[in-house]
């Protein structure tokens, strides 16, 4: 009889505890520019990624990537800008092999430990390779 009122009591007290959920350190992150289908963008020109950090804490925006349509991936930005309430991260546009096509870009977020990090999706980018248009500074 003191095994199962012991059960019993251990039972009861579980049922009351609040679940532990783990919070997710990018909550409310997103890109807020560019998104949907934008272009033509031309290769070589300055554009910038914005973001709202909503309630995430303690990221870095690592890096910008452009992937083609055969899931190959071409860095076009690398670095550590802290998400703060919002912001910009400007770029310098790259396109892959020297080829206008269509690219989904995508934003690499990291917790500043390292331990943690997600791709965020961006806009469909047009890009157009002009052989005249220097590469920028940004």
């Amino acid at each position: 009889m003191k095994t199962f009122i012991t059960i019993l009591l251990l039972f009861v007290a579980s049922s009351f505890a609040a679940p532990l959920v783990a919070r997710d350190s990018f909550t409310g992150f997103r890109i807020t520019s560019p998104t949907g289908t934008v272009g033509p963008w031309t290769d070589g020109q300055c554009y910038q990624v914005s973001f709202e950090g909503g309630e995430s804490s303690g990221l870095n925006i690592t890096s910008i990537d452009l992937v083609d349509a055969n899931g190959s991936t071409t860095n076009q930005w690398t670095g550590a800008v802290p998400i703060t309430a919002s912001g910009q991260v400007p770029w310098s546009l790259n396109l892959p092999n020297d080829k206008s096509g269509s690219y989904d870009l995508t934003v690499l977020v990291r917790t500043k430990d390292g331990s943690q990090s997600k791709q965020f999706p961006g806009a469909k980018i047009n890009g157009i390779y002009n052989p005249n248009s220097p590469p920028s500074q940004c």
